[in-house]
């Protein structure tokens, strides 16, 4: 099994929504805040990204291609 994790930060100016698929739950990310995301699969594990601006907010959507994922708090925020 592999892992791997990457950081995603807010500096676009106000809270992000995103969008944790296929499921549609709804995580806020707060200016200035951080969290990573840990991507797991058996042999590439892929993630999709989308980005869209819908009522006047930005949502990033991640959608697994291949293997799973979890927001894990990035602990740089405290």
């Amino acid at each position: 099994m592999k892992k791997m994790q990457f950081k995603l930060r807010n500096n676009f100016g106000e809270k992000i929504e995103i969008s944790l698929e296929p499921e549609g739950t709804i995580f806020e990310l707060p200016y200035e805040e951080a969290v990573i995301i840990e991507i797991t699969g058996d042999e590439n594990p892929i993630l999709d990204f989308q980005i869209d601006k819908g009522n006047g907010k930005l949502c990033f959507s991640i959608w697994p291609d291949k293997g799973s994922y979890e927001l894990l708090p990035d602990d740089t925020n405290l």
